[in-house]
């Protein structure tokens, strides 16, 4: 049996000859049939275009034999994906059926290389399916650039999962100018890599405005040699300006000064993240619910980044509960 009726695929109206222009019932050209003329039938088998997108209808696969077809479903499995995972990779990147096993293998093996687990390699194929075709120099040469700055496997993944977009660029080249005006300035190449792991593609930016980030970092009080220096960076570069001085004025309507919101910042650079209206709703909670002063939170700006359903509430509740068992211990004693 055809490995791709084990896979479960529903057969369609499949007609020879150009697609129809409206996209509606997506057909495949068959440029040759086999010999046996038992490829027609496993096409309707493998191929499931109802209700794909007009790009999808657009194309056109020319098959001229199963055999490619069957050794790439083949590989797919031998990495550990499931027929599920499979058939939506195919309905995603059909083409993929056209290629090389001996193409394809190689770079199965360059990212198994990088010690990642079978839930993590579909995750980053799913993303992006073109990963499979780049060029396996070009990619190799990224990685090694990425391990020779943050040296563990762990976290030269970390940074291609931001990156995976990236791969058939020459990171280097693009990001070389940003590393250096970081080491300019006295970072050490530890803080050089947790910006990398934590905001990669903040490294990608244009030089001009990635050095003004570094420069007004410095002004704000941050030394090179902290980890809240690459992390200020990192806000400043995605934080617009327009952005930051809207979350200033929402800092301020809930009462804070401008000295406390820099007092704060310098605590918990990623403070500034947190959207206005969230700001607003973490105040009024910590006000109105909980009695508590704004210069509470200034010293404590972390709580800023917590979510208030899943994180703060529940926690005030099962506190709530402590201190009234507490009092009621202490009741309970003194009435004995």
């Amino acid at each position: 049996m055809c490995l791709y009726n084990e896979l479960g695929w529903t057969g369609l109206r499949c007609q020879l000859g150009p697609v129809r222009p409206n996209g509606s019932h997506p057909s495949l050209e068959i440029r040759r049939i086999a010999r046996s003329g038992s490829l027609i039938k496993a096409i309707l088998d493998i191929v499931r275009f109802y209700g794909k997108s007009a790009l999808l209808a657009s194309k056109r696969i020319k098959i001229r034999s199963t055999e490619n077809s069957d050794s790439v479903i083949d590989l797919f499995r031998e990495n550990g994906f499931t027929d599920a995972q499979i058939r939506g990779f195919i309905n995603k990147r059909p083409r993929v059926l056209l290629s090389r096993p001996n193409t394809i293998k190689p770079r199965f093996e360059f990212l198994r290389s990088l010690k990642i687990s079978n839930d993590e390699l579909w995750i980053l194929l799913r993303r992006e399916p073109m990963i499979l075709t780049r060029s396996l120099k070009t990619m190799a040469s990224n990685v090694n650039f990425v391990r020779s700055l943050v040296h563990t496997e762990g976290k030269v993944f970390l940074v291609i999962k931001q990156l995976y977009r990236y791969l058939q660029c020459d990171l280097e080249r693009i990001m070389g100018p940003n590393i250096l005006i970081l080491r300019t300035h006295g970072v050490p190449e530890l803080i050089i890599a947790r910006l990398l792991v934590i905001q990669a593609t903040a490294l990608m930016l244009n030089v001009n405005r990635f050095e003004g980030s570094v420069v007004a970092a410095e002004k704000l009080g941050f030394k090179p040699t902290s980890v809240g220096f690459v992390l200020a960076v990192r806000t400043m570069v995605v934080v617009s300006e327009l952005s930051w001085d809207r979350k200033m004025r929402t800092f301020k309507s809930t009462g804070w000064s401008e000295d406390e919101i820099f007092a704060a910042f310098k605590l918990q650079p990623m403070m500034m993240l947190t959207s206005d209206k969230k700001i607003r709703k973490l105040m009024d909670f910590f006000r109105d619910k909980l009695g508590w002063e704004t210069a509470i939170v200034v010293k404590y700006p972390g709580l800023l980044l917590l979510s208030l359903e899943k994180r703060i509430i529940p926690r005030c509740l099962v506190l709530e509960v402590l201190v009234q068992r507490v009092y009621w211990r202490k009741t309970v004693m003194c009435l004995k």
